[in-house]
């Protein structure tokens, strides 16, 4: 009784709140802020608030919009989008569910720009080890890059397969499994026995595949 009585109250006085204060309290404060004191949002967590939304289903947007800057009950929702008040109490807790979640609430919780800088940094230092291993295979390896698929005594199959994939050398088809050997395995039509052909293929040059072969159960 007590707690039915606690959340009615919730309820109550998150309505009577300003946007975007009665959503961050609905989501949590604690998510946002780490403790249960409202703080106004600066210019940059706005932004990421918007921009999280944004990211949510047509339906999930209109009822967050609907309920929290329009602040309409559930039932003045379900009548304007011909939904049942129970079905739109769900489309609200289920949108508030996926704005608690890593890395939708990072956005609102450090900004919009700390996100995106902090994840074009990650891409740059992603790619740089890319590049860094492509190089250390082109060094150790060059051989590999001399020899083309076509020349390297695969089957037709595992040639045609490759070539559409525009991997024309043994040194491409290395640095494919060193780098992203999970997207290499879902390239149309290659199929296991055409991925431990090229592995085989490309432990007879000295390549070590010894990880992936694990991974994908190769024997």
């Amino acid at each position: 009784m007590i707690k039915t009585e606690q959340a009615r109250t919730k309820r109550t006085s998150t309505r009577s709140l300003p946007w975007p204060e009665n959503l961050i309290t609905d989501i949590g404060l604690a998510y946002v802020f780490e403790d249960e004191t409202y703080r106004e949002l600066t210019d940059d967590q706005m932004k990421g608030l918007l921009y999280v939304i944004s990211m949510l289903r047509d339906r999930q947007k209109t009822v967050l919009r609907m309920r929290y800057q329009e602040k309409k009950t559930l039932r003045e929702i379900a009548e304007t989008l011909s939904l049942s008040p129970e079905r739109v109490r769900q489309l609200v807790i289920r949108s508030l569910r996926i704005l608690r979640h890593e890395p939708y609430r990072a956005y609102f919780r450090d900004g919009y720009t700390a996100v995106t800088d902090a994840d074009r940094q990650k891409t740059d230092e992603e790619e740089k080890a890319k590049e860094k291993e492509k190089a250390g295979i082109r060094d150790a390896m060059p051989q590999l890059y001399k020899i083309g698929i076509g020349d390297s005594g695969l089957s037709t199959r595992t040639y045609n397969v490759l070539k559409r994939a525009g991997i024309t050398t043994l040194g491409q088809a290395a640095e494919a499994i060193a780098l992203n050997p999970k997207a290499l395995f879902r390239v149309r039509n290659l199929g296991t026995k055409s991925f431990a052909e090229l592995i085989g293929k490309l432990e007879e040059y000295g390549f070590e595949c010894s990880m992936v072969k694990s991974e994908y159960g190769i024997c």
